[in-house]
């Protein structure tokens, strides 16, 4: 797929699009996307929701589209959706288990996830971790 533990990569797009617009509200563990001044940003309790908001904000600073921002907020949600159903913390996550959530998102929609979109997300990611 491209993606390896050197690239930094956490958060992945895991759904298709199909022209069909989603909701910018879908409540996964407790956590949810919503626009907030103007940016996507998640919203409810658990460890992922300061550090993805940090991202996502970078994300703006570095004048990334909204609909890109948009869409990362999704991934955060769905890398958010894996650590719950296997009960890790963000800060226990180790480069298995980012490997494990790429398996996991091929599996359970084996057509949608594009290389190139795992390239985008890691690239992002791996930009913001090194100005961190």
């Amino acid at each position: 797929m491209g993606v390896g533990a050197a690239a930094g990569g956490v958060w992945v797009r895991a759904w298709c699009w199909s022209g069909v617009e989603t909701s910018v509200e879908e409540a996964v563990v407790g956590l949810r996307v919503a626009v907030i001044d103007g940016g996507h940003r998640l919203v409810g309790d658990g460890d992922v929701v300061g550090l993805a908001n940090r991202w996502l904000a970078h994300l703006e600073v570095r004048e990334f589209s909204p609909r890109t921002v948009r869409a990362y907020a999704f991934d955060a949600l769905n890398f958010a959706r894996f650590l719950e159903e296997r009960s890790v913390a963000v800060a226990d996550v180790v480069a298995m288990d980012l490997f494990d959530w790429l398996a996991w998102q091929s599996a359970a929609r084996p057509r949608c996830v594009s290389v190139s979109s795992l390239a985008s997300t890691v690239a992002a990611l791996s930009d913001h971790m090194a100005s961190c």
